[in-house]
């Protein structure tokens, strides 16, 4: 009877071990995907604020272009 309840306490201290580190590696993973979307969000927000800026450049460059070609410049030889 005796060493049965050695092997219960026994058995009980490996699974509560078990469970411990199985919780700590959930939790570790846990905030690893959160740094993950955190960093993938940014990104995201960097990759738009790129094309935003490209899109208006293009906007001006192109609004340029059909200002200068529709100026007129004098004919200094007339």
């Amino acid at each position: 009877m005796r060493i049965r309840r050695g092997c219960d306490s026994l058995l009980n201290r490996i699974s509560s071990g078990i469970c411990e580190n199985a919780t700590e590696i959930h939790r570790f993973e846990l905030q690893r995907l959160g740094r993950r979307a955190a960093a993938e969000s940014q990104f995201e927000e960097m990759v738009t604020d790129v094309k935003d800026r490209l899109a208006r450049k293009a906007s001006l460059i192109t609004q340029l272009a059909f200002a200068v070609g529709s100026v007129e410049f004098p004919n200094k030889a007339a």
